[in-house]
């Protein structure tokens, strides 16, 4: 009941700014996709797969579907780097702090990966497996606190899986709901940093961006409403990856426009998708 509770809290005070079809934190050392990575474009998953070549961006830590043009999913959000958390976090730590979007988001998943330690709500600790135990194990307090602090500087530096995760656990950023109510100045901050880092993605051609962007001008809490927005960031994401947004969602929204705004809505999606995801 008390976590039903705080998932409603949250709820409340963001209302759904991380979207449902957009990508979940990493939960594991591992590293693996987000379960919502893909989309709707989940109801139509052979529209959206190509044979991956091999993509140069996996030096940043990401695996990358490429769609048409220069669109894509992330398949694989990064896994954390391998040895003794400590000094794994102790030699990126110089990396990071001069400016390696990469090693930043390194810390974040290496700490991500020792969290248990903390419990839940800084509680009990729970079980690792015996990996992340030894790994783990001498891991200071203080480091496991700072996971936020990793995260939003790995996405202030500009790494692209860094601002996913980040637009998507709302709650990990900002401290839980007790710390919201006490600050909710922080509420407009993350708001105003997350629509920042979803049209950066977006511009370098994420579907994931494009859709949570859809979705957040159509919801209208993280930004302000506006369904003809949100339907030219649908139409930009259906061109670049045919079946990535529900037909349902689509004609919610042409409900809900005049004719002019749909030949508004069709002009920014071809300039969105110029921006985003047309081969230069």
């Amino acid at each position: 009941m008390a976590k039903l509770l705080h998932g409603i809290a949250l709820a409340m005070l963001l209302g759904g700014c991380g979207n449902r079809d957009g990508p979940e934190a990493p939960s594991s050392d591992r590293g693996q996709p987000p379960s919502g990575a893909s989309t709707d474009a989940k109801r139509n998953p052979g529209a959206m797969m190509h044979t991956m070549p091999v993509d140069p961006e996996t030096r940043y830590g990401i695996v990358k579907t490429p769609l048409s043009g220069r669109a894509f999913n992330v398949r694989d959000f990064g896994s954390a780097p391998e040895g003794n958390a400590a000094s794994v976090i102790r030699g990126l730590e110089p990396l990071a702090r001069a400016g390696n979007g990469k090693a930043s988001y390194e810390i974040y998943l290496k700490i991500s990966q020792c969290m248990p330690l903390m419990g839940p709500s800084g509680g009990a600790p729970s079980s690792l497996d015996a990996k992340s135990e030894a790994e783990c194990r001498d891991i200071p307090v203080e480091y496991l606190a700072a996971r936020s602090d990793w995260l939003r500087l790995g996405a202030e530096q500009g790494h692209l899986g860094a601002q996913l995760v980040f637009v998507a656990d709302p709650e990990q950023v900002l401290g839980g709901t007790q710390e919201i109510f006490k600050n909710p100045h922080a509420v407009v901050d993350y708001k105003r940093q997350a629509m920042e880092y979803l049209g950066s993605a977006a511009d370098r051609g994420s579907i994931d961006a494009l859709m949570q962007l859809g979705n957040g001008y159509q919801v209208g809490v993280m930004t302000e409403q506006d369904n003809t927005t949100s339907y030219a960031y649908y139409l930009a994401a259906e061109r670049a990856a045919p079946g990535a947004v529900s037909s349902n969602r689509l004609q919610w929204l042409r409900d809900r426009l005049n004719a002019a705004q749909i030949g508004e809505s069709n002009t920014k999606a071809k300039e969105i998708y110029d921006e985003c995801c047309a081969s230069h």
